[in-house]
């Protein structure tokens, strides 16, 4: 039983039917294969750095379910396991590709609250499904090819799982770097994407089209307006929009009216607009404000304006129906209106609360007060 920490950097065979059980850190360094007889049970962590560690039976792993441990591997390791994977859930992480664990070339399904970190290449040949809050990271030079749909908290026809999410994201540690990027013929997102990880900056990139659903959620976040000060939603293919755009600003910038961000780009061109786009009323001492959508035929941008300017008109068949002009009038009123007897609480709910009553209705009418200067 390990339950501290463990470095083994000279290669021996672990001989015996015995039960091993690590609850610590299990360190292995040797530039030399080191083969587990009998059974592991990690309850804790196991790094592999150089080399290749063999394991004859993971209590962990049974009928391709992986549903524990934390798994670390480095490009020039490999750990291979008595099995293949098809479904992580639990608290399971895996970090690694599929050169350095070659059972990951087999995953269908990332379930429960596991964590799936991919820093190589990994080619999967069947459909992904991202459920409850699991987690598929991409992260450096990562590149994830799945040549079926990737479902991202869809629950393949069960309810959707709101918590699931993809994120790509970059560190200081990746000088130069080719982006992370995931491959697929259609992303289809019912839960998170989240481009350059939570409150940090960076790309989302898609060889593919995204289909968003009512549920579907991304989340961009900017330090500035001017290129690479922000994330940016990256695609090849085509996007279908729905669902909510959250707009988050970081290290103290704050949009003037008139300044605007690429949030999407879409070599194949967009179709449908977002539901909403959640973002922060910034305050004094300029006039009060946040940022709306601005829609062309391959890009979406955020462009700041007063709080209150929610459109250019009130008809929904209007090309500006959502979109700002700088200008406060009763287009904006019944715009929201309209949204609010909707129950669109990613428009209407002024308030930040979540809940659409009569206090989003007068802190509207106050937001209008203040126009736009």
């Amino acid at each position: 039983i390990n339950e501290a920490e463990w470095n083994m950097s000279v290669s021996a065979d672990m001989m015996g039917t015995g039960r091993t059980i690590n609850r610590g850190i299990l360190r292995y360094t040797s530039s030399n294969p080191t083969r587990f007889f009998g059974s592991m049970s990690n309850e804790g962590q196991i790094l592999a750095n150089n080399g290749t560690l063999e394991f004859d039976s993971v209590e962990q792993l049974r009928e391709g379910v992986l549903s524990g441990g934390d798994w670390i591997v480095a490009a020039r390791a490999m750990v291979d396991l008595p099995e293949p994977i098809r479904t992580l859930t639990g608290d399971a992480l895996v970090v690694g590709d599929g050169a350095s664990i070659p059972a990951l070339t087999t995953t269908q399904e990332i379930d429960g609250d596991a964590h799936l970190r991919v820093d190589g290449q990994l080619l999967l040949t069947r459909p992904l499904n991202i459920r409850s809050s699991g987690t598929l990271e991409i992260v450096e030079d990562g590149n994830v090819v799945v040549t079926d749909i990737v479902d991202n908290g869809g629950g393949n026809g069960a309810d959707p799982s709101a918590d699931a999410e993809i994120i790509q994201r970059l560190s200081g540690d990746c000088q130069p770097c080719n982006n992370p990027i995931l491959v697929t013929p259609s992303l289809q997102n019912f839960a998170r994407i989240v481009p350059g990880g939570h409150a940090s900056i960076g790309p989302f990139n898609l060889g593919g089209n995204l289909v968003q659903h009512e549920t579907g959620r991304i989340i961009v976040e900017y330090a500035g307006d001017q290129d690479g000060q922000g994330d940016l939603v990256n695609l090849s293919g085509e996007a279908t929009l729905v669902g909510v755009l959250h707009a988050r600003m970081l290290d103290g910038f704050e949009p003037e009216i008139g300044q605007s961000m690429l949030a999407l780009s879409a070599t194949g061109g967009i179709s449908g607009t977002f539901d909403g786009v959640a973002s922060p009323i910034f305050g004094p001492p300029l006039a009060l404000r946040r940022v709306r959508p601005q829609y062309r035929s391959h890009e979406v941008r955020l462009v700041a304006t007063c709080a209150a300017d929610f459109t250019s008109s009130s008809d929904p068949q209007d090309p500006g129906y959502g979109v700002p002009d700088f200008e406060l009038d009763s287009e904006d009123i019944f715009y929201f209106l309209d949204q609010f007897a909707a129950l669109n609480i990613a428009e209407a709910d002024v308030t930040g609360n979540g809940v659409l009553d009569a206090s989003d209705f007068l802190a509207y009418l106050d937001l209008f007060s203040q126009g736009c200067d």
